[in-house]
């Protein structure tokens, strides 16, 4: 798989991620719940919500974006350095790995 194949499927799954995010902030409704409490809604927004950011950013610094373009957060809302990196490292293992 060539980088540019692997960066659009990385790309189509921030899409799946973001739709999933909004279908779950649709559902907090009391009428749109259907079996789910607010809780797990709330909870499972949380954990895609994070993937998301996470993904978003290791995404843009692999196209080469300086990261203080990326976002600006808060200081007590700072990324997971270390888990970006691993998605780092796992994009360009999973290309370098193909091209061979």
């Amino acid at each position: 798989m060539e980088k540019r194949d692997y960066l659009v499927k990385i790309k189509k799954s921030q899409k799946h991620l973001a739709k999933q995010i909004r279908k779950l902030k649709h559902r907090r409704k009391v009428g749109n719940r259907g079996d789910m409490s607010l809780y797990e809604i709330e909870r499972k927004a949380f954990q895609l919500r994070y993937e998301y950011r996470h993904q978003h950013i290791a995404y843009c610094i692999i196209l080469g974006t300086v990261r203080k373009d990326i976002e600006k957060p808060s200081i007590s809302n700072l990324p997971n350095e270390r888990y970006i990196k691993a998605l780092i490292k796992k994009y360009e293992k999973a290309v370098c790995s193909s091209s061979d």
